[in-house]
């Protein structure tokens, strides 16, 4: 009980702090983005296509939440393993990380019929770690919101 008091206090402090935050269109997006593509798990991940969005997120994080830790996956189905250079060398460039740092894991779900599509870059994965009660402090932010604007709680 001592520890979820604790954490809690901590929440609500950030809760105070981002009062601040909310003109700020980066904080409102980086939210929303998280409320829609983020896990509502403990750990805080979240996992787009979109090189954009993916950028999104890292810019909010490193704005709101500076001290994080990034692990980039790469999701990429196993029919593109002939692509996996030219897959990983875009998403290197425009997350500006080193080929090494993507973790690579294949997708093995089933395709009735491949699309030619060569703009397939798969999918990536980001997981943030090292900043206490991360996910919390963000979905407490997101309730907030969707609470008041949405009647939604």
């Amino acid at each position: 009980i001592i520890r979820k008091t604790r954490n809690q206090k901590l929440v609500n402090l950030f809760v105070e702090e981002a009062e601040s935050y909310v003109a700020d269109p980066l904080f409102l997006m980086g939210i929303i983005a998280y409320e829609a593509e983020g896990s509502k798990s403990n750990s805080c991940r979240f996992s787009n296509s979109d090189y954009k969005m993916i950028k999104l997120f890292v810019s909010f994080i490193n704005n709101y939440f500076p001290g994080g830790t990034f692990k980039f996956t790469l999701f990429v189905h196993e029919s593109r393993k002939q692509d996996l250079q030219r897959i990983t060398s875009y998403w290197s460039s425009k997350l500006a990380v080193s080929e090494q740092s993507l973790e690579i894991i294949w997708k093995k779900n089933v395709v009735v019929r491949r699309r030619l599509n060569i703009d397939y870059f798969g999918q990536i994965l980001v997981q943030v770690s090292g900043i206490k009660l991360l996910t919390r402090k963000i979905l407490q932010i997101s309730d907030i919101i969707m609470e008041k604007y949405c009647g939604v709680g």
